[in-house]
């Protein structure tokens, strides 16, 4: 659970939740957003996958990236201690 912690802080820490008008942005791999909001502006964090009901959908890939990072080290820890 430290690892985990530690990784989602590196992401808050990279995203900076200032530039952020609504937290849930932040919380979610997909965002759904209506298509006359402005779009996200953040490329690194987000990227746009489609249109879908009147609302465009954003992958949060550093988010996806962190909970990515934490699966590795889970396998990478279960094997190592289960042998």
């Amino acid at each position: 659970m430290k690892v985990l912690d530690s990784l989602l802080t590196q992401y808050i820490e990279e995203i900076g939740l200032d530039c952020f008008n609504e937290f849930y942005h932040c919380t979610q791999i997909v965002v759904k957003q209506d298509k006359t909001d402005i779009s996200m502006e953040d490329k690194n964090n987000f990227e746009k996958r489609g249109m879908k009901a009147g609302k465009n959908i954003y992958i949060n890939t550093a988010l996806l990236s962190a909970f990515n990072q934490f699966d590795y080290y889970l396998r990478h820890e279960l094997r190592y201690h289960s042998v």
